[in-house]
């Protein structure tokens, strides 16, 4: 593993295949990189120059480049480039995930097919670990939902729902570019790189199924929100019924009503034990046809 602030293009180069770790806000360091390890630098170039919302792999004489995007500890997604050369591999990476595949590169043994294949198979299993922890926020906010949620809890859930739905279509994208069929697998040249290549795309699919479960699940949770939302305002309706009847009855103020109701009884049988017995026999009649 080589930092790609002290490559230059014109330096000697290795004998051994090696691995640069180039920043994305440095664009001169990353050509400089791809030239010295003899990848395609103006795919390096080309790929920095706007932002990508799928991946995407280009083969041209044998050089290997990839747009692949990882998951971060917040769930933010992170471009990763990988250039690969006769020489080695440019890694263009983002420092939340630097750490990631700071770890996992100095492991391959065979060359830089197999050192993209192991980066991609490193960012689908950090995407394990962030569908990991997504399910057990979506199962947090999916036990906290006795009464009446608050319109910020409900914002919380259908936010966390688009990221999750954003994670999905990312992982199922990674899993087409990784198929055994596709245009990245036959470029690569070493067994061991397909192999792995195998493995990142069962991983991203197993990440796209479980992110379709997260997804329902939280779709579920905004499902039974919205029926105590409902279940409420027509609990309301039901009890103030009768008594708007009743207060509408007696603002009319006619003859009759102003000439024979006038008493302290009329007030307390009409006023008072009516509007009680007629809001008792409706919520009766709602429970009963409701068969609660």
């Amino acid at each position: 593993m080589i930092d790609g602030a002290t490559v230059r293009a014109d330096s000697t180069a290795p004998t051994d295949p090696v691995c640069v770790m180039v920043a994305p806000s440095t664009p001169d360091r990353v050509v400089a990189a791809a030239t010295w390890l003899g990848a395609d630098a103006a795919a390096a170039e080309h790929a920095l120059a706007s932002p990508h919302r799928r991946p995407v792999a280009y083969v041209h004489d044998q050089r290997i480049s990839v747009v692949a995007v990882g998951t971060a500890q917040d769930f933010a997604s992170q471009e990763v480039h990988l250039h690969v050369g006769s020489r080695g591999l440019v890694v263009v990476c983002p420092e939340p995930l630097k750490p990631v595949l700071t770890a996992v590169v100095p492991q391959v043994r065979g060359g830089p097919d197999e050192a993209l294949a192991a980066v991609l198979l490193a960012l689908a299993n950090q995407g394990t670990t962030a569908i990991q922890n997504l399910s057990e926020e979506a199962e947090r906010l999916d036990q906290d939902r006795i009464g009446l949620t608050s319109g910020a809890r409900r914002r919380t859930i259908s936010d966390l729902r688009h990221r999750v739905f954003a994670l999905q279509q990312l992982w199922t994208s990674h899993h087409l570019l990784c198929a055994t069929n596709g245009m990245l697998a036959e470029a690569l040249a070493e067994a061991t790189g397909r192999r792995r290549l195998r493995q990142a795309g069962s991983v991203f699919d197993a990440n796209s199924a479980a992110a379709a479960q997260v997804y329902a699940r939280l779709g579920d949770a905004l499902s039974r929100q919205a029926a105590v939302i409902n279940e409420r305002l027509t609990l309301v309706t039901v009890v103030f019924l009768p008594l708007t009847v009743i207060s509408s009855f007696f603002g009319m103020n006619f003859a009759w009503m102003v000439d024979h109701i006038g008493s302290g009884a009329d007030f307390i049988v009409l006023g008072i034990v009516l509007p009680v017995a007629l809001v008792t026999v409706t919520v009766l009649g709602v429970r009963m046809f409701s068969g609660r």
